[in-house]
């Protein structure tokens, strides 16, 4: 049976092993890998049978998002852009140990289409966000297709942003990561802390492209745990 959590992914088979090495259990490091072994016993030779599973989204079967979005404000009154604009923006958290491409994901406001805005691929010294980092996203309703800046604001009064990751045949989902957000002030932002987990609160310390902060201050809204 696939443990509770994981998607099979294939079978990697490992020949002339000692024998006795039966039922053994491996967790690796990073938490979209999981192994178990079994032993087959022919006459004379051991080998390992070994499926290899990919941990998913258990309520919608998605596999794990390699980025999350972390931190939103939906005011245009704090931070400036790279165009010395002030805009709503988004902060993209990359949760793997490896260099992450942003370019070709889709993000969107709208849940009944959630390919709204394709990220353009061609800009990779901006596009790729190094292990544990952040990538800011423009969310200035610009229509010139600039680097980083998505089609469409933030409501103040509240919404929802999905965030989407296809095949290369942009037809089979692999991930999509979600974050539904409530109204909040000027000089505060919505977002997870710790960075990258399932809890959400209003932010009083904005920190676009840093960790974000807990104080007492803080505002716990919700745990959107998938499972």
């Amino acid at each position: 049976d696939e443990p509770y959590g994981y998607k099979f992914k294939e079978w990697s088979v490992i020949s002339n092993v000692t024998p006795n090495a039966v039922n053994k259990k491996s967790q690796a490091r990073k938490p979209n890998y999981y192994s178990k072994t079994f032993e087959l016993v022919p006459e004379r030779n051991n080998y390992i049978l070994r499926p290899i599973f990919t941990k998913v989204d258990t309520m919608h079967g998605f596999l794990t998002p390699s980025v999350r979005i972390n931190e939103i404000a939906a005011n245009k009154e704090m931070v400036q852009n790279d165009y010395f604009e002030k805009s709503d923006w988004v902060e993209l958290y990359n949760l793997t140990d490896e260099p992450f491409n942003i370019g070709g994901l889709y993000i969107s406001n709208d849940e009944k289409n959630p390919r709204l805005y394709r990220i353009p691929n061609n800009y990779p010294s901006k596009t790729i966000i190094k292990p544990h980092g952040y990538c800011i996203l423009w969310a200035d309703e610009d229509s010139n297709n600039r680097e980083l800046h998505l089609p469409f604001k933030l409501p103040s009064a509240g919404g929802r942003l999905i965030l989407s990751a296809y095949a290369e045949n942009d037809s089979t989902l692999l991930w999509r990561d979600e974050i539904e957000y409530s109204s909040h002030n000027d000089d505060n932002s919505f977002g997870r802390y710790p960075d990258g987990s399932n809890k959400l609160y209003t932010l009083h310390c904005p920190t676009p492209s840093r960790i974000n902060l807990y104080t007492s201050y803080n505002t716990f809204h919700c745990d959107d745990t998938l499972t």
